[in-house]
């Protein structure tokens, strides 16, 4: 294990960077690091996990690059809080912990890159390609990075809905019983909108390139997954097809795309 920290100007510290797992080719990384705006000040914490190997799309990249990943995780969070907050209003939380882990399969039965949302953190699971790793040759895209941070972006507007802004079926949480859930149309459709907007309005100062950004995303997002979609999703009642993901939405992504696909056209 090794630490890492960033001072007030964003320049990340790491103790021991070398240090890796030698036999399983794992990597990690703590760090702390600040957010931009430093009157919405947020004790912001990211851990890194990344295996190298080989997979069945080819090499995995090393450790990630902690001074990228740092700085899109900071950015994102004051798009976050710049977006949800209300001038002066005091964040939720007091402290935030973004996990991010790249792992290899144990087989071809196993899947990853799926990232779940929580009060005060967010963990990301990355496919092989967007790990944005140090050694990644060539190295990542714009759009690639893009894809990334909205990711972020994303799961930490889930702190504020529907961690703390819900609808029926939410809480409270039984381990015991899968909960069915009323509005996931809503607390995916319009927090993924949202996290578009938000990137859009608070880290592209460009017009332009502002309205390219929300084009692409709305295409990437919404409309090119709409029109993949079953028919039967597309007809379906919304409270029902919330409730279906409430079981089927990891397992069968259909159902969550179809929750969120459909906000913009209804």
């Amino acid at each position: 294990m090794f630490t890492s920290y960033a001072d007030q100007s964003g320049v990340v510290h790491r103790s021991n960077p070398d240090r890796v797992d030698t036999e399983s080719g794992a990597a990690y990384v703590w760090a702390s690091i600040p957010t931009l705006d430093f009157s919405t000040a947020v004790d912001l914490y990211l851990s890194c996990y990344s295996e190298c190997g080989v997979t069945s799309g080819g090499a995995m990249p090393g450790p990630m690059n902690v001074t990228l990943v740092s700085s899109l995780v900071s950015s994102a969070m004051n798009d976050v809080l710049s977006y949800w907050l209300v001038d002066g209003t005091p964040p939720p939380f007091e402290h935030y912990v973004v996990h991010m882990e790249a792992i290899n399969p144990l087989g071809s039965s196993y899947s990853y890159g799926f990232s779940v949302e929580h009060l005060e953190s967010c963990s990301i699971g990355l496919l092989p390609e967007l790990c944005l790793s140090e050694s990644s040759q060539p190295p990542p895209t714009e759009e690639m990075i893009e894809r990334f941070q909205y990711n972020i972006v994303h799961h930490m507007s889930h702190a504020f809905v529907p961690k703390r802004s819900f609808g029926v079926g939410y809480f409270p949480f039984s381990w015991e019983v899968n909960p069915v859930i009323d509005s996931i149309w809503f607390s995916e459709g319009f927090v993924q909108y949202a996290a578009v907007i938000a990137h859009a309005t608070y880290s592209i100062s460009d017009p332009n390139a502002r309205t390219e950004y929300i084009d692409w995303m709305m295409a990437y997002r919404f409309n090119n997954s709409l029109q993949a979609m079953p028919i039967e999703f597309t007809e379906m009642n919304m409270i029902l097809l919330s409730r279906i993901a409430s079981y089927e939405y990891a397992t069968d992504f259909r159902t969550g795309t179809g929750t969120h696909t459909r906000v913009l056209r209804n």
